[in-house]
């Protein structure tokens, strides 16, 4: 007997559904996530070579090594761990918030942390061995620690800026969350967003994931 249209109806209604379940399960909806604009709103150039690039691939591969510390003393409570420990406590209380709460918390604890002085681009738990350092230091540190409390990779940069009124670089880290970039600065408590840090830095360089970008 021939399958009656109601029938087919059904069948073909079902068919559709577990096609449209297959293909977002392969991401071949065509819908996608809206790609995060960069901090500070401005386009960006990818930068191939150069001694930023060397200097940031091999940060990106400590902070896998430094990962697998923090792991190693949080399961097997391996000696010298007082770095990751204070990491950890950290985290441990800004998981206490969500969102912006969290970022702050970070942004605050490391801020404290962290005495001012000249300083060079190191590991964030060498950073937290010796609790000294610069701009470079305080990013880095709380960089990792952001990554370490969960937030994802693509929701996170590091940004050298300029500070045209002290004629310096300056590097930031920028955060995102509720579609808006929040910029962690070792010069302020305060979270301020990129729009409003926009108006005293001038963005040049941009690290995350997947390497190095250039302001245009």
């Amino acid at each position: 007997m021939p399958p009656t249209p109601i029938t087919t109806r059904a069948a073909l209604r079902a068919s559709r559904l577990v096609f449209i379940a297959v293909a977002a399960l392969f991401g071949l909806t065509g819908v996608q996530e809206p790609a995060i604009r960069p901090p500070f709103g401005t386009a960006t150039i990818v930068e191939e070579y150069g001694p930023l690039v060397d200097i940031w691939k091999n940060l990106r591969e400590q902070m896998v090594t430094d990962d697998e510390a923090v792991t190693a003393c949080m399961r097997d409570g391996v000696p010298d761990c007082a770095a990751a420990a204070t990491l950890l406590r950290i985290i441990e209380d800004a998981k206490a918030h969500r969102g912006k709460a969290l970022i702050g918390h970070i942004n605050r604890a490391i801020n404290l942390l962290i005495r001012p002085t000249p300083g060079a681009w190191v590991s964030a738990l060498e950073v937290l061995t010796f609790a000294d350092g610069d701009c470079k230091d305080y990013s880095i540190a709380k960089f990792f620690a952001l990554r370490e409390a969960g937030l994802p990779p693509e929701r996170l940069r590091l940004v050298i800026v300029r500070n045209p009124r002290r004629s310096e670089d300056h590097m930031v880290v920028a955060a995102y969350d509720e579609d808006t970039w929040f910029i962690l600065d070792n010069a302020t408590m305060v979270l301020a967003t990129d729009s409003q840090d926009a108006t005293r830095y001038v963005p040049l360089f941009l690290l995350d994931h997947d390497g190095v970008r250039r302001y245009r």
